[in-house]
């Protein structure tokens, strides 16, 4: 069952829809729906890559398509229904996101592609969190620096071991290392065993640049350039409090529901987690979860 911030962030997509023809700013909208600014801002941008202003503008001017095509309104009388406060400011930002103004797409029409309401009859809530379907990258080859262990996952599930050794890590290691890209983004790399079942190696670490210094007992790790399906958890907590049977979750959902719905061309022997704490704080975190694939296709039933 979705918790109470999971239904308010669907209760906030239904709220912009309802009010699409209305002025709308983050201050109305989290007094009306009771969600905090921090977490309207932080979630939303998770979701749509961009500032929920940008993504409201763009429903709005979506949405005055149909106006547009269908009825006799002028472009000034549009332009004041769905909240712009000048016909220019309309016009504006119309021929900014569609590359044509309003009056001439009246008059020639064509192909415009447009921003639908955010979807998540697709997520997954886990835990006290959001778990979105993967989206599709292509990263170049990452060098990682971090401390590896063998981590037993029934050991792992019962007792935290991997968020032990992250803070060991932390604590103990991080300090030394030199050449860090963003000391604020972590990395939890699996690499997996020939029982895998039973347990993996797992390194806790940081990505490191070319001109790296090996600290003594930790371990560097070349990744290879990869795409990779990218799964995105957002949790209403810290991220300390990211444990393995929640993860236990969110892999069940990925290498058993999700991974038996597409095939996929080659192999590999890892996957990797990334946290950056500038996006955490004590309630609120994101991790992504990188899956290496090769070409993707859905699979039909014949």
């Amino acid at each position: 069952m979705d918790n109470k911030k999971i239904k308010l962030i669907k209760e906030t997509i239904l709220y912009i829809e309802e009010k699409i023809n209305e002025p709308l700013s983050l201050e109305v909208i989290s007094k009306d729906v009771g969600i905090s600014l921090s977490h309207l801002h932080r979630v939303f941008s998770s979701l749509t890559g961009e500032p929920l202003m940008t993504y409201i503008r763009k429903r709005k001017l979506s949405s005055s398509i149909n106006e547009l095509l269908k009825s006799n309104l002028s472009i000034l009388d549009i332009a004041l229904e769905y909240g712009f406060d000048y016909e220019q400011s309309y016009i504006r930002a119309f021929n900014q996101y569609f590359n044509i103004t309003p009056a001439q797409y009246r008059k020639h029409g064509g192909e415009l592609k447009v921003t639908v309401p955010i979807d998540l009859s697709k997520s997954e809530s886990i835990g006290e969190g959001l778990f979105l379907e993967p989206t599709f990258i292509w990263k170049s080859g990452l060098r990682i620096q971090g401390y590896r262990d063998t981590i037993v996952h029934r050991e792992n599930y019962d007792e935290q071991t991997t968020n032990q050794q992250v803070e060991y890590y932390r604590k103990n290691y991080l300090p030394l290392i030199k050449g860090i890209i963003n000391e604020n983004i972590y990395i939890g790399l699996v690499m997996y065993s020939d029982n895998t079942t039973y347990c993996n190696d797992y390194l806790t670490g940081t990505i490191v640049s070319d001109d790296y210094v090996t600290v003594k007992d930790l371990s560097i790790i070349n990744l290879p350039s990869s795409e990779y399906a990218v799964f995105k958890y957002i949790g209403f907590h810290s991220p300390f409090e990211i444990t393995y049977k929640l993860l236990f979750q969110i892999y069940e959902y990925i290498f058993g529901t999700w991974m038996n719905q597409n095939i996929y061309s080659g192999k590999t022997n890892y996957h990797f987690e990334q946290v950056n704490r500038d996006l955490c704080n004590d309630d609120y975190c994101e991790m992504d979860i990188y899956i290496p694939v090769g070409k993707v296709f859905a699979k039909v039933d014949l």
